[in-house]
Protein backbone atom coordinates (compact mmCIF):
# COMPACT_ATOMS: atom_id res chain seq x y z
CA UNK A 1 0.00 0.00 0.00
CA UNK A 2 2.86 2.36 0.74
CA UNK A 3 4.41 1.60 -2.61
CA UNK A 4 0.83 2.19 -4.23
CA UNK A 5 0.62 5.65 -2.85
CA UNK A 6 4.73 6.45 -3.08
CA UNK A 7 4.47 5.56 -7.19
CA UNK A 8 0.99 8.10 -6.85
CA UNK A 9 3.33 10.54 -6.04
CA UNK A 10 6.18 10.12 -8.37
CA UNK A 11 4.20 10.22 -11.71
CA UNK A 12 2.68 13.23 -10.24
CA UNK A 13 6.06 15.11 -9.61
CA UNK A 14 6.96 13.82 -13.06
CA UNK A 15 4.41 14.84 -14.85
CA UNK A 16 4.55 18.14 -13.59
CA UNK A 17 1.27 18.06 -11.85
CA UNK A 18 2.08 20.37 -8.75
CA UNK A 19 -1.55 21.12 -8.01
CA UNK A 20 -2.46 17.67 -8.42
CA UNK A 21 0.30 16.88 -6.19
CA UNK A 22 -0.19 19.03 -3.40
CA UNK A 23 -4.05 17.98 -3.25
CA UNK A 24 -3.02 14.66 -3.31
CA UNK A 25 -0.58 14.92 -0.57
CA UNK A 26 -3.03 17.03 1.76
CA UNK A 27 -5.41 13.90 1.27
CA UNK A 28 -2.79 11.53 2.19
CA UNK A 29 -1.94 13.87 5.15
CA UNK A 30 -5.74 13.74 6.15
CA UNK A 31 -6.15 9.53 5.62
CA UNK A 32 -2.83 9.35 7.45
CA UNK A 33 -4.26 11.98 10.25
CA UNK A 34 -7.73 9.60 9.99
CA UNK A 35 -5.59 6.76 10.50
CA UNK A 36 -4.43 7.68 13.91
CA UNK A 37 -6.99 9.04 15.46
CA UNK A 38 -9.13 5.66 14.80
CA UNK A 39 -6.18 3.80 16.14
CA UNK A 40 -6.61 6.20 19.64
CA UNK A 41 -9.68 5.44 19.44
CA UNK A 42 -10.09 1.83 19.39
CA UNK A 43 -6.80 1.94 21.92
CA UNK A 44 -9.22 4.04 23.85
CA UNK A 45 -12.03 2.25 23.27
CA UNK A 46 -9.82 -1.10 24.52
CA UNK A 47 -9.30 0.70 27.88
CA UNK A 48 -12.32 2.12 28.33
CA UNK A 49 -13.25 -1.47 28.29
CA UNK A 50 -10.91 -2.97 30.86
CA UNK A 51 -11.85 0.02 32.93
CA UNK A 52 -15.13 -1.24 32.74
CA UNK A 53 -13.85 -4.78 33.70
CA UNK A 54 -12.02 -3.66 36.58
CA UNK A 55 -15.43 -1.88 38.03
CA UNK A 56 -17.66 -4.76 37.61
CA UNK A 57 -15.01 -6.65 39.32
CA UNK A 58 -14.34 -4.26 42.34
CA UNK A 59 -18.45 -3.41 42.93
CA UNK A 60 -18.47 -7.31 42.82
CA UNK A 61 -16.20 -7.85 45.53
CA UNK A 62 -17.71 -4.96 47.77
CA UNK A 63 -21.22 -6.53 46.97
CA UNK A 64 -19.72 -9.85 48.66
CA UNK A 65 -18.16 -7.66 51.58
CA UNK A 66 -20.89 -5.58 52.57
CA UNK A 67 -23.13 -9.11 52.33
CA UNK A 68 -20.59 -10.37 54.95
CA UNK A 69 -20.68 -7.63 56.95
CA UNK A 70 -24.94 -7.76 56.91
CA UNK A 71 -24.83 -11.10 58.30
CA UNK A 72 -22.16 -9.49 61.21
CA UNK A 73 -24.67 -6.84 61.50
CA UNK A 74 -27.76 -9.56 62.18
CA UNK A 75 -25.84 -11.93 64.15
CA UNK A 76 -24.91 -9.05 67.18
CA UNK A 77 -28.77 -7.34 66.90
CA UNK A 78 -30.16 -11.53 67.44
CA UNK A 79 -27.73 -12.39 69.44
CA UNK A 80 -28.20 -9.95 72.34
CA UNK A 81 -31.24 -11.02 73.06
CA UNK A 82 -29.91 -13.99 75.64
CA UNK A 83 -27.92 -11.44 77.01
CA UNK A 84 -31.09 -9.13 77.99
CA UNK A 85 -32.28 -12.35 79.24
CA UNK A 86 -29.93 -13.13 81.32
CA UNK A 87 -29.78 -9.48 82.81
CA UNK A 88 -33.62 -9.30 83.87
CA UNK A 89 -33.01 -12.97 85.32
CA UNK A 90 -29.99 -11.88 87.66
CA UNK A 91 -32.23 -8.50 88.53
CA UNK A 92 -35.36 -10.80 89.38
CA UNK A 93 -32.72 -13.00 91.91
CA UNK A 94 -31.02 -9.87 93.80
CA UNK A 95 -34.94 -8.48 93.86
CA UNK A 96 -35.57 -11.65 95.42
CA UNK A 97 -37.99 -12.76 93.36
CA UNK A 98 -36.05 -15.78 92.41
CA UNK A 99 -33.62 -18.15 94.08
CA UNK A 100 -30.04 -18.40 93.39
CA UNK A 101 -27.93 -20.91 92.92
CA UNK A 102 -24.63 -22.40 91.30
CA UNK A 103 -26.53 -23.86 87.85
CA UNK A 104 -26.99 -19.96 87.27
CA UNK A 105 -23.88 -18.91 87.09
CA UNK A 106 -23.93 -18.79 83.21
CA UNK A 107 -27.14 -16.53 83.71
CA UNK A 108 -24.59 -14.12 86.08
CA UNK A 109 -21.90 -13.84 83.29
CA UNK A 110 -23.86 -13.44 80.52
CA UNK A 111 -25.72 -10.48 82.32
CA UNK A 112 -22.17 -8.62 82.95
CA UNK A 113 -21.06 -8.79 79.24
CA UNK A 114 -21.68 -5.54 77.51
CA UNK A 115 -21.15 -6.84 73.92
CA UNK A 116 -18.79 -4.08 72.96
CA UNK A 117 -16.71 -6.32 70.59
CA UNK A 118 -17.71 -5.72 66.65
CA UNK A 119 -15.71 -6.50 63.84
CA UNK A 120 -16.46 -5.34 60.31
CA UNK A 121 -14.67 -6.41 57.06
CA UNK A 122 -13.14 -3.69 54.83
CA UNK A 123 -10.67 -6.12 52.56
CA UNK A 124 -12.67 -4.61 49.17
CA UNK A 125 -12.35 -1.21 49.71
CA UNK A 126 -8.81 -1.29 50.36
CA UNK A 127 -8.56 -3.18 47.15
CA UNK A 128 -10.58 0.04 45.80
CA UNK A 129 -8.47 2.07 47.08
CA UNK A 130 -5.53 0.83 45.58
CA UNK A 131 -7.25 0.40 42.51
CA UNK A 132 -8.07 4.47 42.60
CA UNK A 133 -11.65 5.14 43.92
CA UNK A 134 -12.31 6.44 40.09
CA UNK A 135 -12.44 3.18 39.31
CA UNK A 136 -16.05 3.49 40.02
CA UNK A 137 -17.79 5.76 37.41
CA UNK A 138 -20.76 6.39 39.45
CA UNK A 139 -20.55 9.83 41.06
CA UNK A 140 -23.00 9.29 43.71
CA UNK A 141 -22.08 5.79 43.96
CA UNK A 142 -18.58 6.42 44.51
CA UNK A 143 -19.41 8.79 47.07
CA UNK A 144 -21.77 6.34 49.28
CA UNK A 145 -18.73 3.56 49.54
CA UNK A 146 -16.56 6.26 50.09
CA UNK A 147 -18.70 7.53 53.27
CA UNK A 148 -19.85 3.78 54.41
CA UNK A 149 -16.39 3.01 55.19
CA UNK A 150 -14.78 6.20 55.50
CA UNK A 151 -17.46 8.08 58.42
CA UNK A 152 -20.10 5.02 59.28
CA UNK A 153 -18.40 2.01 59.83
CA UNK A 154 -15.20 4.47 61.74
CA UNK A 155 -18.29 6.05 63.75
CA UNK A 156 -19.95 2.67 65.03
CA UNK A 157 -16.85 1.42 66.28
CA UNK A 158 -15.96 4.36 67.94
CA UNK A 159 -20.00 4.61 69.26
CA UNK A 160 -18.78 0.84 71.01
CA UNK A 161 -15.77 2.44 73.30
CA UNK A 162 -18.47 3.51 75.56
CA UNK A 163 -17.01 2.05 78.97
CA UNK A 164 -19.27 1.81 82.26
CA UNK A 165 -17.28 2.58 85.79
CA UNK A 166 -14.86 -0.07 83.79
CA UNK A 167 -12.19 0.52 86.44
CA UNK A 168 -14.70 -0.24 89.89
CA UNK A 169 -16.14 -3.10 88.19
CA UNK A 170 -12.99 -5.00 87.79
CA UNK A 171 -12.02 -4.03 91.25
CA UNK A 172 -15.63 -4.69 92.48
CA UNK A 173 -15.26 -8.58 90.70
CA UNK A 174 -11.96 -9.52 91.97
CA UNK A 175 -13.43 -8.63 95.46
CA UNK A 176 -16.34 -10.18 95.20
CA UNK A 177 -16.34 -13.27 92.69
CA UNK A 178 -13.88 -16.43 92.12
CA UNK A 179 -12.66 -16.78 88.37
CA UNK A 180 -13.40 -20.21 87.96
CA UNK A 181 -12.30 -21.99 84.09
CA UNK A 182 -15.51 -22.76 82.37
CA UNK A 183 -14.27 -25.16 79.20
CA UNK A 184 -12.05 -22.79 78.34
CA UNK A 185 -13.65 -19.49 78.56
CA UNK A 186 -13.88 -17.32 82.46
CA UNK A 187 -16.58 -17.76 84.46
CA UNK A 188 -17.17 -15.26 88.01
CA UNK A 189 -18.70 -17.38 90.82
CA UNK A 190 -19.89 -14.98 93.78
CA UNK A 191 -17.79 -15.97 96.75
CA UNK A 192 -20.70 -14.94 98.89
CA UNK A 193 -24.36 -14.07 96.70
CA UNK A 194 -26.05 -12.60 99.84
CA UNK A 195 -23.66 -9.63 99.12
CA UNK A 196 -24.91 -9.09 95.82
CA UNK A 197 -28.36 -9.29 96.67
CA UNK A 198 -27.96 -6.60 99.63
CA UNK A 199 -25.79 -4.45 97.13
CA UNK A 200 -27.77 -1.76 95.46
CA UNK A 201 -24.42 -1.07 93.18
CA UNK A 202 -24.10 -4.34 91.83
CA UNK A 203 -28.16 -4.34 90.91
CA UNK A 204 -27.37 -0.42 89.08
CA UNK A 205 -24.51 -2.29 87.92
CA UNK A 206 -26.57 -5.23 85.97
CA UNK A 207 -29.07 -2.65 84.67
CA UNK A 208 -26.45 -0.28 82.98
CA UNK A 209 -24.84 -3.14 80.84
CA UNK A 210 -28.46 -3.70 79.91
CA UNK A 211 -28.74 -0.46 78.89
CA UNK A 212 -25.60 -0.01 77.21
CA UNK A 213 -26.22 -3.01 74.98
CA UNK A 214 -29.14 -1.45 74.33
CA UNK A 215 -27.19 1.48 73.35
CA UNK A 216 -24.48 -0.46 71.34
CA UNK A 217 -27.78 -2.85 69.33
CA UNK A 218 -28.92 0.54 68.32
CA UNK A 219 -25.95 1.75 66.87
CA UNK A 220 -25.06 -1.41 65.20
CA UNK A 221 -29.20 -1.28 63.81
CA UNK A 222 -28.81 2.41 62.29
CA UNK A 223 -25.18 1.30 60.87
CA UNK A 224 -27.40 -1.82 59.51
CA UNK A 225 -29.65 0.11 57.59
CA UNK A 226 -27.37 2.67 56.15
CA UNK A 227 -25.26 -0.17 54.81
CA UNK A 228 -27.82 -2.10 53.50
CA UNK A 229 -28.65 1.07 51.31
CA UNK A 230 -25.55 1.61 49.82
CA UNK A 231 -25.29 -2.65 49.11
CA UNK A 232 -28.91 -1.91 47.10
CA UNK A 233 -26.60 0.85 45.21
CA UNK A 234 -23.97 -1.32 44.18
CA UNK A 235 -26.41 -4.13 42.97
CA UNK A 236 -27.92 -2.05 40.82
CA UNK A 237 -25.17 -0.52 39.55
CA UNK A 238 -23.91 -3.80 38.93
CA UNK A 239 -26.80 -5.06 37.21
CA UNK A 240 -26.99 -1.82 34.91
CA UNK A 241 -23.63 -2.69 33.56
CA UNK A 242 -24.14 -6.36 33.13
CA UNK A 243 -26.98 -5.18 31.22
CA UNK A 244 -24.76 -2.53 29.20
Amino acid sequence: MIKFFRKIRQNLISEGKTVNYLKYAFGEIVLVMVGILLALQVNNWNEFIKEREKEKKIISELIVNMETNHLNFEDYINGGKSFDYASDFVISILNKERVYSDSLDIMLNLAIQNRSHFTYSNAAYESLKNLGFDIISNDSLRRAVISIYEEVYPELMNSLEWRSDNEFMSNYFDQHFLPVSGDGYLIWKPYNIEIQINDNYFKSLIAKIKIQRQFYKSRVSKTMVKSQMVLEQLKNELKKTNNN
